[in-house]
């Protein structure tokens, strides 16, 4: 079966609405518009891949049903990566342009590089520069202890 990448974006983005109460997504959600055997083989491999947890219902002489439960950390950011939909269309067209095929790392580039995959550079907050992708707070000095709640970021 061939990676519908509509359908994975789809399938994070369903499964982050979902109430942690109802506790999964299955297959069947989707109709009528994709085959549920689809949508199984894809949670099967979102699961495969580390961007979700899932489970299987087996039964005697009938394929396997892949149900998704949850989004992983890996998959909350790969989801936030591809969440915007004129920037999830800009990332397929730049793969297209390219000639790559797209692949998670190729996806989620867009939101974890400097240099993005659209070919523009992502802006830092206005007015903060960062010293690294993960800043550390400064100790505080007495005189700033409890009053910023900005320390740590370098204000430019």
């Amino acid at each position: 079966m061939k990676l519908d990448w509509e359908l994975v974006r789809e399938i994070l983005l369903k499964l982050e609405e979902l109430p942690e109460q109802e506790g999964r997504l299955m297959p069947h959600a989707f109709q009528p518009f994709h085959d549920w055997e689809k949508v199984s083989y894809h949670i099967k491999l979102l699961y495969q891949a580390g961007l979700i947890e899932a489970d299987c219902i087996k039964s005697l002489g009938s394929p396997p049903i892949y149900y998704a439960i949850s989004l992983t950390w890996q998959g909350h950011e790969f989801l936030n990566s591809i969440r915007n939909p004129s920037v999830w269309n800009r990332v397929k067209e730049r793969a297209r342009e390219l000639g790559l095929s797209l692949t998670f790392d190729l996806a989620k580039e867009r939101g974890c590089s400097k240099k993005s995959l659209i070919g523009t550079p992502l802006q830092p907050l206005k007015g903060l520069t960062f010293s690294s992708p993960y800043p550390t707070p400064l100790p505080p000095t007495p005189a700033s202890e409890g009053t910023n709640p900005l320390v740590g970021f370098v204000q430019g």
